[in-house]
């Protein structure tokens, strides 16, 4: 902070004041700033030595203050009874609208912490008061809309302390919208007023529990305005989340199936998430007739997960469902075989990661139009054909898929498609695709990783060729992105050359070299410098190879030597970047004629004496001289032809 800044008598604005030691830069400096307005966030108030220092402040005084921000260090370990008096002391004027206290080590707030006189507050945030033992009672803030309270190690019971003692004739909580409890890792009960009216919480929207892993008991048993609930890492919290008729967003994540089949009324549910939840073999057993509402059902990393609702559950009463997401759930085995038919309103269906799923019931008569399947190993299509409403189409990572539905091809057998994306990726297995011609409406097609493919049909071919020729959309991935305008070797190789290789070797080779260097080096730093070098010298292998192959000269190890220098680079550059970061930058102009420079330089020196002993460039001419008299030799035959 710059010395002697209380000098600054009618100074309006102090976003930030940072209190130092001793009489530099000392809380004093703020007592005669009177006409502050705006944020005053004060940080450092561990520093403060003398109580009465705090005193002189006067922070009731300025009367322009709408936001308070009182900040220790989280590693401070200072004495309690000091730091709650010099919380006493810098309490605000009764206008503020937000306050925020972080880090603060008494273990208990003073009595201007919810006192009612503060007609204006709607926004109070306590982060990390990790000695603090109970929450203030703050439950008659008349205007209080968000709360959020963070790492209170201390806390293991909120009770009627938290709703302002034991009267209730007044409603509590009247404008409460959001509430979050995070990270609270000693809190075990949360008792509410059984006789407080509407249960305490009369226009609460939106509730979140994260972090609470020792919470049971009961939750706050009427919330009549609960938009959005979200449960985060309660794994002991197995009561019954109570009676919420307008709840629409329902998040359950690392917590006990209990809570979901334990509810009450979900008649107004739009979105259901469920994560990492325990015991849940069917996910939605005995609620299938209260999701009336339910569009959107995304289910993750539910390790017991076998199928999605029990036999005879009458999934065609999902009437609003849209979006359907399966994805790590290693025990899920298949879909009842006319379950996606039923849902009619369904258009996306993703299935992620499901090892033991081994089919998908017909899709024919559903109306999806968005499907993808990915990291499925066992899975493989029904024989019926993809649903004619069908626009996007990704399947990734099934090993053990051959063929793709028939669906995927128009032919004359086929009516109207709509067919416009279709992206297959790490199908090793997958030989060929079924006869036809691709949809008319298809605008972008990708193919990557699947070795084994076979060459496309004749109909297949033709179709693509003149898609190509006459522009009509058709995205193919390009060789080349600009190379001469990269900026870094990073850049260079990553972003710009050589595109199809970039993507064949990061799967093949980086990835798993890094993972692998992670696991064994103690310098994890070190592990993606060399999966750099093992991608650079298998790309240099390679190229050794392709050249022997060609040209069937020995090699001399200069190419390898060449793309070995330039991993060494890139990991030197990676490291500078990381040093520097953004405090030093060359000029973008600079830069590329640096890289593209330094490319073409050691391209000459190491790569290109290669490629002339090998007589590539005389091929090369030889060939396009062929092609040249091919042409020409055409041309003359149509000409005589066309004269007669």
């Amino acid at each position: 902070m710059p010395p002697d800044i209380g000098t600054l008598r009618k100074l309006r604005f102090l976003p930030k004041f940072v209190v130092g030691k001793g009489e530099k830069n000392s809380i004093k400096e703020l007592k005669d700033l009177t006409f502050l307005r705006g944020r005053l966030s004060l940080y450092g108030l561990d520093n403060i030595e003398e109580v009465q220092h705090v005193r002189t402040v006067n922070l009731k005084e300025k009367h322009g203050l709408d936001e308070l921000n009182l900040v220790w260090r989280d590693e401070f370990c200072g004495d309690s009874q000091n730091q709650m008096q010099v919380l006493h002391f810098l309490r605000p004027h009764q206008r503020i609208k937000h306050i925020r206290i972080v880090a603060y080590k008494g273990t208990c707030f003073p009595a201007w912490v919810g006192d009612p006189s503060f007609s204006n507050i709607t926004r109070l945030t306590v982060i990390n008061c990790r000695k603090i033992v109970s929450l203030p009672s703050i439950g008659k803030l008349p205007s209080l809309k968000h709360l959020y309270i963070k790492g209170l190690d201390g806390v293991e019971k909120v009770g009627s302390e938290f709703f302002d003692g034991a009267s209730f004739c007044d409603k509590t909580f009247p404008c409460l919208e959001t509430l979050s409890f995070v990270n609270m890792f000693r809190w075990e009960e949360w008792t509410c007023p059984t006789n407080a009216e509407d249960g305490g919480f009369p226009h609460l929207n939106e509730l979140v529990l994260q972090n609470c892993p020792k919470l049971l008991g009961n939750l706050p048993t009427n919330m009549p305005s609960l938009l959005k609930l979200e449960v985060c890492n309660c794994p002991l919290l197995t009561t019954s989340l109570g009676t919420l008729p307008c709840l629409r967003v329902l998040i359950l994540d690392e917590c006990s199936g209990e809570c979901l089949r334990k509810t009450a009324t979900l008649n107004s549910l739009v979105s259901l998430k469920i994560k990492r939840v325990s015991g849940l073999s069917c996910c939605l057993e005995g609620l299938v007739k209260l999701l009336h509402a339910l569009e959107t059902l995304h289910i993750e990393s539910c390790n017991e997960l076998t199928c999605l609702w029990e036999y005879g559950a009458e999934p065609e009463k999902l009437l609003c469902l849209r979006s359907l997401l399966i994805a790590n759930c290693p025990m899920f085995v298949s879909f009842s075989p006319e379950a996606l038919n039923c849902l009619k309103s369904l258009r996306s269906l993703a299935v992620i990661s499901c090892e033991a799923l081994e089919n998908l019931p017909d899709l024919n008569k559903s109306c999806i139009e968005e499907l993808r399947i990915e990291q499925c190993p066992l899975m493989l299509f029904p024989s019926g054909k993809l649903p004619s409403t069908l626009k996007k189409l990704e399947i990734v990572g099934c090993k053990n898929l051959e063929s793709l539905p028939e669906g995927v091809m128009h032919n004359n057998d086929s009516g109207k498609q709509h067919l416009e994306v279709l992206s297959i990726q790490g199908c090793s297995y997958l030989k060929n695709f079924p006869h036809g011609e691709f949809p008319s409406v298809l605008r972008k097609l990708e193919i990557k990783n699947c070795m084994r493919l076979e060459g496309f049909s004749d109909i297949m071919l033709r179709n693509t060729i003149s898609r190509a020729i006459k522009l009509l959309g058709l995205e193919l991935e390009p060789l080349f992105n600009e190379p001469y305008l990269s900026n870094s070797l990073q850049d260079f190789w990553g972003r710009r050359w050589n595109l199809t290789v970039t993507n064949v070797l990061r799967p093949t080779v980086y990835d798993p070299t890094r993972m692998f260097l992670r696991r064994n080096l103690k310098n994890k730093e070190w592990a993606r410098f060399g999966a750099v070098l093992a991608t650079f010298l298998v790309s240099g292998i390679m190229h050794e190879v392709m050249f022997y192959y060609i040209g069937r000269v020995i090699p001399t190890g200069e190419v390898t030597c060449f793309f070995l220098l330039h991993g060494v680079c890139l990991g030197l550059e990676d490291w500078l970047r990381k040093r520097v970061g953004d405090t030093w930058r060359l000029p973008r102009v600079v830069s590329t004629v640096l890289t593209v420079g330094f490319v073409l330089v050691t391209a000459l020196w190491l790569f290109m004496p290669q490629f002339t002993r090998n007589k590539l460039d005389e091929r090369a001419f030889e060939e396009y001289a062929a092609l040249g008299r091919l042409v020409k030799r055409l041309s003359r035959r149509f000409v005589g032809i066309f004269l007669g």
